[in-house]
């Protein structure tokens, strides 16, 4: 059998990767193969892999890695990559990747560094202000759509030494440094040649990273501000990723909670998240590490895990830990936290009449009982 037509078969045989595009969770994005990896340059040593297509224990996985060609309209794809509707810069490409950390299987693996992070944005499109991206503690350059090895390698250095200490992060599984990307017709062209034609940041080493997760949903996904002005479309579809997420989270033993009765395991399963970010985040701040993102949710998981580590700085001070500690346990009514939007949001779209300030309260008991531990 024609091997891209093979990959294309495998990705619709992904059940709980489709009922995402059904949901309009995820889009399928036609994809090419970059034979032009330059080397691998970490493999995580906490993993254990059973799915020889996503096996990096030995080298790299045949047909890996993909990138999205922004102008690429005749090209036949080798696969196709499963993106947000609002960034293709990361894309899923599996739910059935066999990736184990311990016990704990982490079914879906993503890739980050497609190459597109939306078609505004595209890295083909030589929009000048692409190189430039913004964080709370500054800013930092890159190019739009693709990763940038020196990121990323910080990213996976940074959650060294963090899963002995039970800190729940997303672990990077592998990282490929590539020597060469599609422009936007699709044609390989070497690192020098893009940045050359303005493709590519002059200080950006393109790179793939691999992650693996329990479940995919962000808890921001989840954030509605007032139910009542959504749409029912979108209160429908924010209750089927919960429902989704509920249905990824009982092969991972550390969650202790029965899920089994849809939306109305919604106070248990808020009572065991509050419970847990709490201890997380006191377990974080003890290695004096802030991540400086968690405060929009965007980069928590619904399973209480934290995304993008490259952040995660050594010896922050008391002032960095006091300030991301303030900006999640707000309790200002009148300016409340992402944290209690994330709370109150679940209890709306359960219909639950649990009060969401008694998860923040948890939240807030929990994270000082192992600050003090």
């Amino acid at each position: 059998m024609d091997e891209s037509n093979e990959s294309v078969r495998l990705v619709q045989q992904d059940v709980r990767r489709n009922k995402m595009v059904q949901e309009g969770i995820l889009q399928p994005i036609s994809a090419i193969h970059n034979p032009h990896v330059q080397k691998l340059t970490y493999v995580n040593p906490h993993l254990r892999f059973t799915n020889p297509t996503y096996d990096f224990s030995h080298g790299i996985p045949h047909g890996l890695p993909y990138m999205v060609a922004t102008g690429d309209k005749k090209r036949h794809p080798n696969a196709l990559v499963y993106c947000r509707p609002d960034n293709r810069r990361t894309g899923i490409l599996s739910s059935q990747s066999g990736i184990l950390l311990e016990d704990v299987p982490l079914p879906y693996l993503d890739e980050k560094g497609l190459g597109q992070l939306n078609e505004e944005f595209a890295y083909g499109s030589r929009i000048r202000h692409k190189y430039v991206r913004t964080s709370q503690s500054g800013t930092f350059f890159g190019t739009w759509g693709l990763a940038d090895l020196n990121w990323v390698n910080r990213d996976a250095n940074a959650t060294d030494g963090l899963y002995e200490d039970g800190i729940r992060i997303v672990p990077t599984v592998a990282i490929l440094e590539i020597s060469q990307i599609p422009d936007e017709n699709g044609n390989f062209i070497s690192l020098k040649e893009a940045i050359e034609r303005g493709l590519v940041a002059s200080y950006t080493i393109p790179a793939i990273q691999f992650r693996a997760f329990v479940t995919p949903y962000r808890s921001k996904d989840l954030i509605c501000v007032e139910a009542a002005n959504l749409p029912e479309k979108e209160i429908i579809r924010r209750k089927n990723m919960l429902l989704m997420a509920f249905d990824d989270m009982p092969g991972d033993r550390t969650i202790p909670v029965d899920l089994s009765n849809g939306l109305q395991s919604v106070p248990e399963y808020l009572e065991w998240f509050s419970r847990t970010f709490g201890q997380n985040l006191a377990r974080l701040h003890k290695k004096r590490k802030v991540h400086n993102w968690l405060h929009a949710m965007h980069n928590v998981t619904l399973d209480v895990r934290i995304v993008d580590s490259d952040g995660l700085g050594t010896d922050a001070s008391d002032r960095d830990i006091k300030n991301e500690r303030s900006s999640l346990f707000s309790q200002d009514k009148d300016c409340p936290s992402d944290l209690w939007k994330f709370y109150n949001s679940v209890v709306m779209l359960s219909r639950s009449t649990v009060n969401p300030d008694t998860f923040l309260t948890q939240t807030i008991e929990a994270y000082h009982r192992e600050l003090n531990n």
